[in-house]
């Protein structure tokens, strides 16, 4: 956005707001001569303009929001939280009103002993007061006369206004735990078929851990058909959908850098999401390869014919890819270490993707005769020093 635009927008939104509720109104501007009718009106005028700052919590929402995309936070637990302070912070608005308006309408919030108390005690019960009044608990001010009608409206829209707020926080609240119930009931409804289902089958108590810690982290509690939800919306809200879920996979994968956008979604759209535990077998050496994977989260480890460990490869990484560009057997075997979640593209995908980027495959090839130069030194090692043990050991023997 160009700066005039910027300046522009600024001048006809927010800076009058911002203009009026930044003048002072210290007591000691008014305070250093005797306090006369005529300043009593202007220092009650800028009181009530420094509550134009309650404005700027459409900007403070759109931070929120803009946070909550930025670091990835728990939308349901956003909303929670922000339907919370909203509720708090009516109190904290409708005491600085009450005490701006009805306190200085009247010169005698606390009665005539009481006028040269703190503001921190003059804030303290005045909240105490607006609380009583916002909830509905009493009607005016313990210390207060509410006699005139400009205070009485007051008052009344106040007490309106927090009844609105208050319905809007409760429908919200009950919003929130609708869908979280729902998802959570659909969860435990499988969860409790598969207990069924692995009761049936007897299957050992290991088994039965294994399958369960899947289904928590392959679910995260939560239920939903999510083949069903994208079949019902447009193939660029599919494509946006799918992209903004792996987008810590597109940021992380090396793999994804400096590529072109139409490419990455072509990629992410044909991505298939695995989970697997720990030891679970991903790759087998000399087996025909028909994908590759990339590591969301987890970690994996890579073995050679012998059994020799070569790497451990991280969130981020890639494998699998070195059969699908050299049209060989599997030279390497990989492990899951810990349970990871990973994406897989299958072999047509991969070919249907980047047939049109030759720089990109000749970039694939780059890296996978690398990757294979390191398995196979590794594994003539491996066989270099299994020999050298036995020819030492069979000369012990003599």
């Amino acid at each position: 956005m160009q700066p005039k635009t910027i300046v522009l927008r600024y001048l006809f939104t927010y800076f009058v707001p911002d203009l009026l509720s930044s003048i002072p109104y210290h007591r000691d501007i008014f305070y250093l001569q005797r306090l006369t009718q005529r300043r009593r009106q202007i220092k009650f005028i800028l009181r009530c303009t420094s509550l134009l700052k309650v404005t700027r919590c459409i900007t403070l929402y759109a931070y929120s929001k803009h946070s909550v995309e930025a670091y990835d936070l728990n939308f349901t637990r956003y909303r929670v939280i922000l339907s919370l302070i909203i509720f708090v912070a009516q109190f904290h608005f409708f005491t600085c009103l009450n005490i701006a308006y009805i306190g200085v309408a009247t010169y005698n919030v606390f009665g005539n002993k009481q006028r040269n108390r703190t503001f921190t005690m003059m804030y303290s019960r005045m909240f105490f007061e607006t609380t009583h009044v916002l909830l509905a608990s009493k009607v005016g001010f313990s210390h207060q006369r509410i006699g005139y009608l400009g205070q009485k409206l007051v008052v009344g829209v106040c007490w309106i206004i927090s009844r609105i707020i208050f319905f809007y926080v409760i429908s919200q609240l009950i919003t929130i735990i609708s869908s979280v119930r729902a998802s959570n009931i659909k969860y435990r409804q499988m969860v409790r078929q598969l207990h069924e289902y692995m009761r049936y089958r007897q299957l050992p108590e290991n088994l039965q851990r294994r399958l369960i810690l899947y289904y928590e982290f392959r679910f995260e509690r939560s239920y939903f058909k999510e083949s069903e939800i994208l079949n019902y919306v447009s193939e660029q809200l599919r494509q946006e959908i799918l992209l903004h879920g792996c987008r810590k996979l597109v940021e992380n994968v090396e793999f994804f850098r400096n590529l072109p956008l139409p490419l990455i979604i072509r990629i992410v759209s044909a991505l298939k999401p695995d989970v697997y535990m720990v030891n679970d077998v991903i790759i087998k050496v000399n087996t025909q390869p028909v994908c590759m994977y990339f590591i969301a989260s987890g970690c994996v480890a890579i073995y050679t014919k012998g059994g020799q460990e070569v790497c451990h490869l991280e969130d981020g990484n890639f494998f699998g890819e070195i059969g699908l560009v050299t049209e060989q057997l599997r030279l390497a075997s990989v492990v899951a270490v810990e349970t990871s979640e990973l994406y897989r593209l299958n072999e047509q995908d991969f070919i249907r993707a980047i047939l049109p980027y030759p720089d990109l495959i000749d970039k694939i090839k780059k890296i996978a005769f690398e990757r294979t130069e390191q398995t196979m030194f590794i594994e003539e090692r491996s066989i270099l020093q299994k020999k050298i043990f036995r020819t030492i050991t069979e000369r012990a023997q003599y």
